[in-house]
């Protein structure tokens, strides 16, 4: 039985915006509204940046913790490393600035196809990272192991690593769809042998997963991780990312809410996607779940009829009839959209919104002109017919 409750999530937008094919040049104010978004919505783990990467990623996780340090709620930063002494020694310099757990989030890829490419081996690769355990151990320092690419490992080396890796203080290890190439039944595999060989080996190490949407999948996947004994599942604000992007963390954020987690202040997740979608200079499908402009809306007339009298009856009957998700939840609310299939009750209700005179005659005349124009009306076509039909109408 999986207890939701006990998920955590983590942010990584900020350090995969560094990666995507898309023009992320935030300012220093528009992160720091996004960190206070972060932490009212009550996020666990945030990855901060990745500071060996260059002289000013390594400014801007100063300058990230600074920020996160004077906030009143509890969130746990996390600074990228790979498995070199560079990256590593420059967290460290930069954990020592600080008097409030700062992560350390260690990657190092395993699968076959990458160690061709590089030349590795599993035994260097396995070496590699048990030292920087026993050497991060000593310092007493916070650091999880990302698996990069884990997903196309043979499970058998995958294992053994957990197994050799669980001797070791380490908050966490993530499996990493890397390339996005696990499906739900695949993950839930996976994440079940290494949750079973840390239970094996009596540690308390955390299972965190780490999933691409490449195939679409991967809010199903990091469901059935959860499932498979994950406990922080890791994605992105709006599924940014490289490639097809990452999970789409509100998805999985109103995933658990809809299981009875409370802990996150759902109706952050429109305004903090908007604003990262600004920050990432990037455009939300309308369509997008949760947080499309259009995804509480609609234009058929049968629908819209529906929804109408069960929101005169009780808001929840008119929320809820055709919609699995609670827009008022959200902090937002059905909505109706005019074309050539909706019916009176639809322009009824979008002329009376507007405040424009709302009569049977003025209701059939944008009845009509919808169906004429065989497209769905913006609102700003709908302002224009009305104020020339008021014009004729004084002209005459």
């Amino acid at each position: 039985m999986v207890q939701f409750s006990q998920i955590e999530v983590e942010d990584d937008s900020l350090r995969e915006g560094l990666q995507s094919s898309t023009s992320f040049c935030a300012t220093a104010s528009q992160i720091s509204d996004y960190i206070d978004f972060v932490s009212l919505l009550g996020i666990d783990h945030l990855i901060v940046g990745f500071p060996a990467s260059s002289k000013n990623q390594y400014m801007n996780c100063i300058n990230f913790l600074k920020k996160i340090e004077k906030l009143p709620q509890k969130i746990t930063p996390w600074l990228l490393a790979r498995s070199h002494e560079n990256d590593i020694a420059c967290c460290l310099e930069i954990t020592k600035s600080f008097n409030f757990p700062v992560g350390i989030s260690i990657f190092q890829a395993i699968s076959p196809i990458r160690f061709k490419v590089e030349n590795w081996s599993m035994q260097s690769v396995t070496k590699n990272l048990i030292t920087w355990s026993q050497k991060l151990n000593q310092k007493k320092a916070l650091f999880s192991i990302n698996l990069e690419d884990a997903t196309r490992s043979h499970y058998e080396d995958l294992r053994k690593i957990v197994s050799q890796l669980s001797n070791y203080s380490t908050d966490s290890i993530f499996i990493c769809d890397t390339s996005g190439a696990s499906d739900p039944e695949s993950t839930f595999e996976i994440v079940s042998l290494v949750s079973n060989e840390i239970k094996n080996q009596n540690s308390n190490i955390k299972i965190g997963w780490h999933g691409h949407n490449d195939q679409g999948l991967a809010l199903a996947n990091s469901i059935f991780a959860a499932k498979g004994g994950a406990k922080i599942i890791s994605g992105t604000f709006t599924g940014f990312g490289e490639r097809a992007g990452n999970l789409p963390l509100e998805q999985f954020i109103h995933y658990l809410y809809s299981k009875g987690v409370s802990k996150y202040s759902i109706k952050q997740l429109k305004p903090l996607c908007d604003l990262f979608a600004n920050i990432a200079n990037i455009d939300i499908s309308p369509r997008a779940p949760l947080i499309g402009s259009h995804c509480f809306s609609t234009a058929a007339g049968i629908h819209g009829n529906a929804i109408i009298k069960g929101l005169q009856k009780d808001p929840f009957l008119g929320d809820a009839v055709y919609s699995s998700v609670s827009a008022t939840s959200l902090g937002r609310k059905q909505s109706f959209l005019l074309g050539p299939q909706s019916g009176k009750k639809i322009a009824h209700k979008i002329l009376e919104d507007l405040n424009f005179d709302s009569s049977s005659e003025s209701t059939d005349q944008l009845i009509r002109f919808a169906k004429l124009s065989n497209k769905i009306l913006s609102e700003n076509e709908i302002r224009n017919w009305y104020f020339k039909k008021q014009q004729f109408k004084e002209d005459t």
